[in-house]
Protein backbone atom coordinates (compact mmCIF):
# COMPACT_ATOMS: atom_id res chain seq x y z
CA UNK A 1 0.00 0.00 0.00
CA UNK A 2 2.65 2.56 0.73
CA UNK A 3 4.60 1.80 -2.82
CA UNK A 4 1.07 2.59 -4.06
CA UNK A 5 0.15 5.61 -2.43
CA UNK A 6 4.46 6.77 -3.22
CA UNK A 7 3.50 6.01 -6.39
CA UNK A 8 0.51 7.48 -6.96
CA UNK A 9 2.29 11.13 -5.56
CA UNK A 10 5.10 10.52 -7.83
CA UNK A 11 2.59 10.28 -10.88
CA UNK A 12 0.14 13.33 -9.78
CA UNK A 13 3.26 15.57 -9.06
CA UNK A 14 4.79 14.97 -12.23
CA UNK A 15 1.27 16.06 -14.32
CA UNK A 16 0.73 18.50 -12.21
CA UNK A 17 4.25 20.06 -13.47
CA UNK A 18 3.46 19.02 -17.04
CA UNK A 19 -0.23 20.86 -17.26
CA UNK A 20 1.98 23.44 -15.72
CA UNK A 21 4.39 23.65 -18.70
CA UNK A 22 1.91 23.45 -21.04
CA UNK A 23 0.35 27.06 -20.44
CA UNK A 24 3.57 28.34 -20.78
CA UNK A 25 3.79 28.39 -24.96
CA UNK A 26 6.48 28.99 -27.18
CA UNK A 27 6.06 31.31 -30.08
CA UNK A 28 8.75 32.50 -31.99
CA UNK A 29 6.58 34.68 -34.59
CA UNK A 30 5.09 36.45 -31.52
CA UNK A 31 8.50 37.13 -29.69
CA UNK A 32 9.72 38.30 -33.42
CA UNK A 33 7.03 40.28 -33.78
CA UNK A 34 7.28 41.91 -30.04
CA UNK A 35 11.40 42.86 -30.72
CA UNK A 36 9.87 44.87 -34.05
CA UNK A 37 7.39 46.99 -32.31
CA UNK A 38 9.74 47.46 -29.69
CA UNK A 39 12.50 48.66 -31.97
CA UNK A 40 10.01 50.63 -34.08
CA UNK A 41 9.20 52.64 -30.93
CA UNK A 42 12.32 52.63 -29.97
CA UNK A 43 14.05 56.34 -29.42
CA UNK A 44 17.44 54.73 -30.80
CA UNK A 45 17.53 55.81 -34.74
CA UNK A 46 19.90 52.65 -35.52
CA UNK A 47 16.87 50.38 -33.31
CA UNK A 48 14.08 52.45 -34.89
CA UNK A 49 14.76 52.46 -38.45
CA UNK A 50 15.16 48.76 -39.47
CA UNK A 51 12.44 48.08 -37.42
CA UNK A 52 10.15 50.00 -38.26
CA UNK A 53 11.04 49.39 -42.30
CA UNK A 54 10.40 45.41 -41.60
CA UNK A 55 7.16 46.12 -39.60
CA UNK A 56 6.02 48.49 -42.91
CA UNK A 57 7.18 45.61 -45.55
CA UNK A 58 4.60 43.17 -43.15
CA UNK A 59 1.75 45.41 -42.73
CA UNK A 60 1.87 46.37 -46.93
CA UNK A 61 2.45 42.75 -47.77
CA UNK A 62 0.46 40.69 -45.30
CA UNK A 63 -2.34 43.55 -44.28
CA UNK A 64 -5.03 41.62 -46.46
CA UNK A 65 -4.25 38.89 -44.39
CA UNK A 66 -6.85 40.10 -41.49
CA UNK A 67 -9.59 40.01 -43.83
CA UNK A 68 -9.62 36.11 -43.14
CA UNK A 69 -8.04 36.18 -39.32
CA UNK A 70 -10.77 38.55 -37.67
CA UNK A 71 -13.40 35.65 -39.03
CA UNK A 72 -11.51 33.33 -35.81
CA UNK A 73 -11.39 36.21 -33.49
CA UNK A 74 -13.01 35.53 -29.52
CA UNK A 75 -15.52 35.52 -29.40
CA UNK A 76 -16.27 33.12 -32.33
CA UNK A 77 -19.74 33.83 -33.04
CA UNK A 78 -19.59 38.00 -32.60
CA UNK A 79 -16.46 37.64 -34.40
CA UNK A 80 -17.56 35.82 -37.53
CA UNK A 81 -20.46 37.82 -37.55
CA UNK A 82 -19.19 41.10 -37.24
CA UNK A 83 -15.39 39.80 -39.72
CA UNK A 84 -17.33 41.33 -43.03
CA UNK A 85 -16.67 44.84 -41.31
CA UNK A 86 -13.68 44.20 -38.72
CA UNK A 87 -11.18 42.07 -41.95
CA UNK A 88 -11.17 44.85 -44.39
CA UNK A 89 -11.03 48.01 -42.05
CA UNK A 90 -8.22 46.02 -40.33
CA UNK A 91 -6.43 45.55 -43.72
CA UNK A 92 -6.78 48.58 -45.06
CA UNK A 93 -5.21 50.58 -41.98
CA UNK A 94 -2.68 47.76 -41.78
CA UNK A 95 -1.78 48.71 -45.04
CA UNK A 96 -2.10 52.08 -45.44
CA UNK A 97 -0.09 52.23 -41.85
CA UNK A 98 2.82 50.46 -43.61
CA UNK A 99 2.66 52.31 -46.12
CA UNK A 100 3.68 55.24 -43.82
CA UNK A 101 6.19 52.95 -42.32
CA UNK A 102 7.80 52.17 -45.49
CA UNK A 103 8.18 56.13 -46.75
CA UNK A 104 9.02 57.71 -43.42
CA UNK A 105 11.50 54.67 -41.89
CA UNK A 106 14.41 56.91 -42.40
CA UNK A 107 12.81 59.94 -40.68
CA UNK A 108 14.72 60.79 -37.39
CA UNK A 109 11.99 61.19 -34.44
CA UNK A 110 9.14 59.90 -35.97
CA UNK A 111 7.95 56.27 -35.56
CA UNK A 112 5.31 55.73 -37.54
CA UNK A 113 1.41 54.11 -36.49
CA UNK A 114 1.36 50.63 -34.83
CA UNK A 115 -1.41 48.51 -35.88
CA UNK A 116 -1.50 45.66 -33.47
CA UNK A 117 -2.95 41.94 -34.27
CA UNK A 118 -5.02 42.54 -30.84
CA UNK A 119 -2.35 39.83 -29.47
CA UNK A 120 -0.32 41.34 -26.56
CA UNK A 121 2.34 38.60 -24.81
Amino acid sequence: MKKFFTLFLVVSVMLGSASVFAQQTYNPAAMLNQQIEHGADSHNYFAKAPSQLFRGLHNVAFGWSNILTDLFQPPIGLGTAMAPLTGPATAITRTLSGAIDLVTFWVPGFNGFSITDGEKN
